[in-house]
């Protein structure tokens, strides 16, 4: 063993420190190292720009689990008990155009000019 090597930190698959001896210190898991000590571990990821695309992601990944696994029972009680609604159903009708007796909008391309105008307009000079 390479004395050197040996005094760099074992990680878990998204870089947070492991416990030498499980169970003694948990809170090992809510720290992250990102940098060159998680070369024995993780490889070269971390240390090269080029493996930041692989590493980078792998460690937001496990921070984000991490953090959604500390607050998962009030966060899905939370939504479990959201009954207020995001999207009211009349309100898109109040936002679209009425049905004209023809079955249409009422909007239609403006002669010659590709745009779409509506009721009564015609294209330029038709005022």
């Amino acid at each position: 063993m390479h004395p050197e090597l040996a005094k760099l930190p074992y990680l878990g698959t998204h870089f947070e420190f492991l416990e030498k001896v499980p169970s003694t210190a948990p809170f090992l898991a809510h720290i992250y190292a990102f940098n060159f000590s998680a070369m024995v571990s993780m490889g070269p990821v971390s240390t090269s720009i080029t493996g930041h695309r692989y590493g980078v992601p792998r460690l937001v990944r496990g921070v984000t689990r991490s953090l959604y696994l500390e607050q998962e029972d009030g966060l899905l009680a939370s939504l479990r008990g959201f009954i207020e609604p995001e999207i009211d159903p009349d309100a898109a009708a109040m936002f679209s155009p009425p049905l004209t007796s023809r079955g249409g909008t009422g909007f239609e391309l403006c002669s010659g000019t590709g745009l779409t105008c509506g009721p009564g307009f015609h294209g330029a000079g038709s005022n």
